[in-house]
């Protein structure tokens, strides 16, 4: 198990932010923290929605360090709301001091940032008889729910991938995030003709719709935002090896919600008020209509429109296998990210039956030894290959799942 460490950096008087974090772990119930999720979509079962993380903490309170701004005791000056959290590990159960550090047993290395994340107000509650503290936090992306698109931007005539950066563009999100054109790539790089639908209309808002239409996903990285389509990463990240496989070790601890991806499947995609439609036959005839009805106000030209369907179909058509993996927690599989390709190597599992070994070629006896029970509810060929959709890190039991999707 690893040391986790919670830090936090306040305002200044003036509403910027002070120039060093501050370690507040002593004061973290760790029987109280959360877990943290995050995903590309909102459902198992649709397509699109940016999917904020969160996760929540309990802090002791007595000396009232963490109350409301107008204490004479609180560490905040200017507001609670939008202090900078963060989250850090290190792959041993301390961190190495110099004089004190055992040998073989401390484990000299950085520690690894792997959530950075806002102080959300509104639902603090304190409990007086533990002088526990609750606050949920959310990742630096929520600042997307609180800021209105600009004003004259979008227009007319903009692509997506200029469209996105105006409305990102903006001080209350580049304070908190880095954001540049060169790292927005939409999938679909149509051009917008009535931006009429984004009036008064928040960041998120509009950005769901428009990652929706072209496809396209948005994932911070080192506090900087890239938009880019779903397609998975060129190399092989890494490997996941079941208890069975003679390749590598054991690093998978569960397998669950494994499904055949009909849950996603949409197969016959039509525009609302239009005989535009895309459809894939093959899919069709094996698996029946699976139809996805959409539209968007800000698209009329219907050769785009075409393009949208066309492009959604491809991958949402056919069912791509969807499930859970809870890997061990270690140091490579906390760096791990969204859309990063990896294989798993599943295969089935052999239990030798009764009292009996295992038998092995040219050991065991024929007429004595036996052959073994072999479990074949689920086999993954480590020939395939899946991208990761979402990751959840549960930071109490120090373990981490990720969804997985085929491709």
């Amino acid at each position: 198990m690893g040391a986790i460490k919670v830090f936090i950096k306040p305002f200044k008087t003036d509403g910027t932010y002070q120039d060093d974090f501050i370690d507040v772990t002593a004061d973290v119930s760790e029987d109280t923290i959360g877990s943290i999720t995050q995903k590309l979509d909102g459902s198992d079962f649709d397509t699109g929605v940016f999917t904020n993380s969160s996760f929540s903490m309990k802090l002791n309170n007595q000396s009232g360090s963490y109350n409301d701004v107008g204490s004479l005791t609180s560490m905040f000056n200017y507001r609670r709301a939008g202090t900078l959290v963060r989250v850090t590990w290190l792959f041993g159960e301390y961190e190495p001091i110099l004089g004190s550090a055992i040998c073989g047993e401390a484990i000299l290395g950085p520690q690894e940032i792997f959530y950075e994340g806002i102080l959300e107000d509104k639902a603090t509650t304190i409990n007086v008889e533990t002088n526990l503290i609750t606050f949920n936090v959310l990742g630096r992306a929520s600042i997307f729910e609180a800021v209105e698109i600009p004003s004259g931007a979008p227009v007319n005539t903009d692509t997506v991938k200029q469209a996105i950066f105006d409305i990102l563009d903006q001080t209350e999100i580049t304070t908190l995030l880095t954001v540049t054109l060169a790292n927005i790539d939409p999938d679909l790089n149509f051009v917008i003709d009535d931006v009429s639908d984004f009036e008064n209309g928040t960041v998120k808002e509009v950005l769901d719709d428009l990652l929706a239409a072209s496809n396209s996903v948005l994932v911070i990285e080192d506090d900087v935002v890239y938009v880019k389509s779903r397609d998975e990463s060129t190399e092989l990240i890494y490997t996941f090896y079941g208890q069975a496989s003679p390749r590598g070790i054991e690093n998978i601890a569960n397998i669950t919600n494994y499904k055949n991806g009909m849950n996603r499947t949409f197969n016959l995609w039509t525009w609302e008020g239009t005989s535009l439609v895309a459809r894939n036959t093959s899919s069709i005839d094996d698996y029946g209509v699976r139809k996805k009805e959409i539209s968007y106000g800000f698209v009329t030209n219907n050769t785009t429109r075409q393009a949208i369907l066309d492009n959604l179909i491809g991958e949402f058509g056919i069912p791509k296998v969807e499930f859970d993996l809870k890997g061990l927690w270690d140091i490579d599989t906390i760096q791990l990210d969204q859309l990063d390709k990896i294989s798993v190597d599943y295969p089935s599992t052999s239990i030798a039956i009764g009292d009996n070994v295992l038998p092995l070629y040219g050991v065991a006896k024929y007429g004595t030894d036996k052959y073994p029970f072999t479990e074949f509810s689920l086999t993954i060929d480590r020939d395939e290959r899946f991208k990761i959709i979402g990751i959840t890190v549960n930071l109490k039991m120090q373990e981490v799942t990720f969804k997985l999707r085929e491709v």
